[in-house]
Parts: structure tokens; sequence; C-alpha cells
């Protein structure tokens, strides 16, 4: 899977917190930057928006992985999601990707 597509995935995720007003300002913003190759920006767009601890539920239990690739895999410059086991481990068990 390609770093644009992990994106989608993990913008999705955040997506699916939002609703009326800060969700359209949300995607306005995100799909500008969704193709930048800029982690700080993307990530910097997605904390704009939105409070990481709501990734903290037991409603959508897979989304502490994600809450644990931005607090502790993101560094303020880089995320490197084409090489995160967090990512792929969320990929896989939202059954995005086979699991190996």
């Amino acid at each position: 899977m390609d770093l644009t597509a992990k994106k989608y995935h993990l913008m999705m995720a955040f997506r699916k917190y939002l609703e009326g007003e800060k969700l359209v300002k949300f995607e306005k913003d995100i799909y500008k930057i969704i193709d930048s190759r800029s982690d700080l920006v993307f990530v910097n767009t997605l904390l704009k928006h939105f409070d990481l601890e709501k990734l903290k539920n037991e409603k959508f239990p897979n989304d502490y992985l994600l809450y644990n690739l931005i607090k502790y895999d993101y560094n303020g410059k880089s995320l490197k999601l084409a090489s995160s086991k967090l990512m792929k481990l969320y990929l896989e068990k939202e059954k995005l990707i086979k699991e190996k």
C-alpha cells in the first residue's frame, strides 16, 4: 500500500469523529494537502482539527494504534508511515490489508 493510501486511511479514521461544520473545515484543509510529501504539514493539519485523546475509546477499539502512532512515532518532523509497524498493525486489524 502506498503512502497516499495510508494517509487516506488515517484521515478517514479521524474523519469519523467529526460532524457538521468541523467536518467540512477538516475536509477542506485535508484534501488540499493529502498528496503532500510533508509529514509535518499532514499531521499538523490533522491535529489542527482534532483532539488526539478522542482516539482512545471503546467505540473504535483499533484507533488506539493511531493514537500511539502519532503520540510516540511522530517526532515533530516525520511520521514514516511507509515503514510504521503501528500503521501496518492498524490496517491489518481494520482488515484493510491481509495479515501475514
